[in-house]
């Protein structure tokens, strides 16, 4: 496979300075394996290009790093931060992908590794190798470099080629196209720890360059969403000044709601423990237990990553501490209700109200009964029962706005449904109607 590019320029790929070197797409003065090293002057703060208004397409990197600046830190290496201030709501900027790896680039190359995969199971799936070896067979120099540039941490080198990646050289007789399987291996990691689901190809990836520098949190900076041409649009979630971090949330919504170490866990696969703002709070507000003593307050608990101790809150009305004992047993219910809630249903509304009738004698303020107050609204929502699905949505809204106050595209929706169900209820036509929600689900979004 040749190294040079097979594809035709075309609008879904940025566009780099002439001088820009394929491992140094960053900021002048800046080298990505070469730590302490920086830009001696920050990036000239900037409004955004002009651009027709409503264009999403990609920018110029040098316009990109404008907005941004490149910084390394000893705790979680390559970070980036914004070079201007910006309000919420505002793009940070809009990044064209570095490389868009889909089947119908070279549909045989996908069959034949599903192949190898359907003969025995690769650790990774087909999709992951492909965009590996797309990378290898279609990407020019510079941009194949800049795929290489994403293995991380910084500095290390990687491991030797895995037995999945020596079989698929042997099954595919790569040598015979020159593919180095160390090349190889290291792209299919960057690809890994990297790279997005591409939005209309269930089986397709997207790589960034700029957008790849960004750390996760589980209260994060900025959110984002698809532009034109495969573009990362990036935002800012909240108001921010030149030097604050810009980063985004490497799990979905769904698993933004849950405890520190449901959200842990999720995040294993990154290679790295979250030690953000609220996975370092010493309450977790999205692990309510309510109250044994007085039933009417909650006690949060919040397992130490290392060595697996729980511990608990004192009650919010009482300022009782749960006994160790009465704290294990309750540790175990958790762990009963979190497998009943695979086996619930949003087609079984019986089962579904007697789990949260139960559930509520044990949790208050838990992502546990968020859960089934969703599957439970879906439900009524479905059935036509619009007061009930409001009301559950009411109770889902208060939930939303304690564990993650900052705008989600998850509260975005249980707002939109609420004032959709208000409006159902008392016979207007939702798409037509301008309905009010409690401004103490909204001040905050202003």
């Amino acid at each position: 496979m040749s190294t040079k590019s097979h594809l035709s320029a075309s609008n879904q790929f940025p566009c780099y300075p002439k001088d820009c070197h394929p491992g140094d797409c960053l900021q002048p003065g800046f080298h990505p394996l070469k730590p302490g090293l920086h830009a001696s002057v920050e990036p000239e703060a900037v409004p955004p290009p002009r651009r027709p208004p409503g264009s999403t397409a990609g920018w110029l990197f040098d316009e990109i790093m404008k907005r941004v600046t490149v910084r390394w830190t000893e705790d979680k290496g390559r970070c980036l931060y914004a070079a201007v201030d910006l309000e919420p709501g505002d793009i940070v900027f809009i990044e064209s992908p570095n490389f868009v790896s889909v089947p119908s680039l070279d549909p045989r190359l996908f069959e034949d590794l599903k192949a190898v995969h359907a003969e025995y199971p690769m650790e990774l799936p087909p999709v992951w190798h492909f965009a590996a070896l797309a990378s290898i067979k279609f990407l020019d120099d510079v941009r194949l470099q800049i795929c290489k540039d994403k293995w991380t941490p910084c500095g290390d080198a990687p491991p030797p080629p895995s037995q999945d990646v020596l079989r698929v050289c042997s099954a595919l007789q790569l040598h015979q196209q020159h593919v180095d399987p160390s090349d190889y291996e290291k792209l299919l990691l960057c690809w890994r720890y990297n790279s997005f689901g591409h939005h209309t190809d269930s089986e397709g990836l997207v790589l960034y360059n700029v957008t790849s520098m960004m750390s996760h949190s589980c209260g994060a900076s900025c959110s984002w969403h698809y532009g034109e041409g495969d573009s990362y649009v990036l935002r800012a979630r909240a108001k921010m000044r030149a030097g604050d971090e810009l980063t985004i949330s490497y799990i979905g919504d769904e698993d933004l709601f849950k405890s520190t170490d449901v959200r842990r866990e999720k995040l294993a696969g990154w290679l790295f423990t979250c030690r953000c703002t609220r996975c370092s709070m010493d309450v977790d507000v999205a692990r309510g237990f309510r109250c044994q003593v007085c039933g009417a307050g909650s006690s949060f608990f919040k397992t130490e990553h290392v060595t697996k101790e729980t511990t608990a809150s004192p009650c919010t009305v009482c300022n009782t501490v749960p006994a160790p004992d009465a704290l294990v047993h309750l540790v175990e219910l958790e762990k009963q209700y979190v497998e009943r809630l695979n086996e619930c249903s949003k087609d079984d509304l019986p089962d579904l109200e007697a789990v949260l009738s139960e559930a509520l004698k044990v949790f208050q303020g838990h992502w546990v009964l968020f859960s089934l107050q969703s599957m439970m609204f879906e439900a009524h929502r479905d059935a036509g029962r619009c007061h009930e699905a409001f009301d559950l949505q009411m109770a889902k809204l208060q939930y939303l706005r304690l564990v993650l106050p900052l705008p989600t595209y998850t509260l975005a929706w249980c707002l939109e449904e609420a004032a959709d169900l208000r409006a159902t209820s008392v016979g207007l036509d939702p798409s037509r109607a301008a309905i009010e929600v409690p401004s103490k689900f909204t001040s905050h979004q202003r």
